[in-house]
């Protein structure tokens, strides 16, 4: 399993085959993987830490079950904060 971001794909631009590319030389194979219960705040104190903008949340079967990305993170502080 493994994650495309925008940044990913921004690299690609600068690319001069990108006819010749595969999905693999592109991704990320250590994507962010969370569980369903972690806390959103630690969950952003995390993506914040490494740098990255989405966490994969992983079921408890280890199935991907969804993804949080940055702009869900503000929507939460948006409708949480007064």
């Amino acid at each position: 399993m493994g994650i495309i971001s925008d940044r990913d794909l921004e690299l690609l631009k600068t690319s001069k085959n990108v006819e010749e590319l595969k999905i693999k030389d592109v991704m990320n194979f250590e994507p962010f993987i969370v569980g369903p219960s972690t806390p959103i705040a630690k969950v952003a104190a995390d993506m914040i830490e490494k740098g990255v903008g989405s966490a994969i949340v992983r079921a408890e079967n280890s199935t991907p079950w969804g993804i949080f990305t940055i702009t869900d993170a503000l929507k939460v502080i948006r409708d949480h904060v007064h």
